[in-house]
């Protein structure tokens, strides 16, 4: 352990295990094959459980099925990612947002723009 006045003293320099840690999860080859299975290539695997465990260990809550968790974390992130990709650019406006209408497109200044 560190000598007072060392860097690195603190107590929060110490490391502590959350839940997920000392719980053990880790991804394994399943995991991985079952999300790019169901998913496909598009999803980064790697990022989406990289910020699963860190979103677990900052919330310090124990599950009782880390793989099941994960799964649920995987299902709703690609959920969301297509839904961005489905809806169309916003941009914002005096009354609040709406799609955005590019300018060079005569349409737009039918309204007396």
């Amino acid at each position: 352990m560190a000598e007072v006045g060392e860097q690195g003293a603190g107590p929060r320099d110490l490391p502590r295990n959350a839940p997920i840690d000392d719980d053990g999860f880790a991804l394994t080859d399943a995991m991985r094959r079952w999300a790019l299975d169901t998913f496909g290539p598009t999803l980064d695997v790697d990022y989406e459980t990289a910020q699963f465990v860190d979103h677990h260990r900052a919330a310090g809550r124990r599950r009782s099925n880390w793989p099941a968790e994960w799964q649920k974390w995987i299902r709703r992130s690609a959920k969301w990612t297509s839904e961005r990709q489905q809806r169309p650019p916003l941009r914002a406006v005096s009354n609040g947002w709406q799609p955005y209408t590019n300018p060079t497109d005569v349409s737009a200044y039918e309204n007396g723009f």
